[in-house]
């Protein structure tokens, strides 16, 4: 049921309850048929007095018309009040007991009317508050989603140029590795492009990207590096934020030793616990290489997207110590 049908549906269902108050107690005085029809009058000017109010506070309280607002209030109120009065005399029924003095009944329609009105000016006023901060929330989205889209282009080219570097290095060189290099870096390309620019990927995927980025960089070094990655857990059904694992992965490599140091290493730990997914990189490094020891522009985006997405559920922090450069993150699941 849209949210439409649901106010419609709720309005009906209110005016069937309030009908049936003036029907049982006309009725008792008056029988059933002129019982019937003082109700129906009963409730016909409560119905146009509370949708008529509704009206004019639509249409003049946005403007911030509070004057002309409460001059229409007054009006309708009179205007209802004089036609049930008129109505009255011209269709003369016995009056209740009760209401005989003084002609207590337009007394009571009066109290019922203004009663009614003052109601449909709350619904109204709430709901004009809840299309505001509807509109607000959808403003404060959009910004978070133009922000991450502008944020995501600029990890995704940094990770692609720096992948292409190594490629260029062995076409240099003439290496008959290129061809396959050239496949994984289309391989990479094709989930960076289509897949990435979803919501949310299958971590398997992302896991699979960055395999065949270690695999990218071991095919230009003659020898075996000391890279070690090891993933604990169940990959298969979960599903993260993309193109976040990829960069802390790629800088590992950009501000590694692992080229020119024997002892360099860099190793990768991904768990993935009931709730939660916890990724620990540790890296060694030169000091002057590392020109920034936060890790550059690409950590910094991802701390921000973090915020944008998980608000403060997500966890993500670096560290440097001894020539060592660590980070760790963590996401729910």
């Amino acid at each position: 049921m849209t949210t439409r049908n649901f106010v419609v549906s709720l309005h009906v269902l209110g005016w069937i309850f309030l009908v049936t108050i003036p029907i049982a107690f006309f009725t008792s005085y008056y029988g059933w048929e002129n019982g019937l029809l003082m109700a129906l009058v009963h409730t016909l000017f409560n119905i146009i007095g509370f949708y008529t109010n509704t009206w004019a506070a639509r249409r003049l309280i946005p403007k911030k018309k509070y004057v002309s607002y409460i001059i229409s209030f007054f009006t309708i109120v009179a205007i209802l009040i004089s036609i049930r009065y008129i109505f009255n005399k011209n269709f003369p029924i016995p009056e209740v007991p009760i209401l005989v003095l003084n002609n207590r009944i337009v007394v009571v329609s009066v109290f019922t009317i203004i009663t009614l009105m003052g109601l449909s000016l709350f619904l109204e006023l709430l709901r004009q508050k809840i299309i505001t901060e509807r509109k607000y929330i959808k403003i404060i989205q959009e910004q978070n989603q133009a922000e991450i889209q502008f944020l995501k282009a600029q990890i995704n080219p940094h990770f692609l140029f720096n992948t292409l570097n190594n490629i260029y290095s062995l076409t240099v060189a003439k290496s008959d590795l290129a061809p396959k290099m050239i496949l994984l870096l289309s391989d990479l390309l094709r989930y960076v492009i289509y897949e990435s620019s979803q919501e949310k990927v299958v971590l398997q995927k992302e896991i699979q990207n960055i395999e065949k980025f270690i695999e990218l960089f071991q095919l230009r070094q003659e020898n075996p590096l000391h890279i070690k990655i090891e993933i604990h857990g169940k990959i298969q059904e979960q599903q993260i934020l993309p193109m976040v694992l990829i960069p802390i992965v790629e800088n590992c490599f950009k501000h590694s030793d692992i080229e020119i140091n024997e002892k360099g290493y860099i190793r990768i730990n991904i768990d993935i616990l009931a709730d939660k997914l916890v990724c620990k990189t540790t890296n060694t490094f030169v000091e002057n290489k590392q020109k920034d020891k936060t890790g550059g522009v690409g950590l910094v985006n991802i701390k921000k997207r973090l915020t944008l997405h998980y608000q403060q559920n997500a966890i993500f922090r670096t560290s440097v110590h001894e020539n060592i450069f660590e980070t760790y993150l963590q996401l729910p699941l």
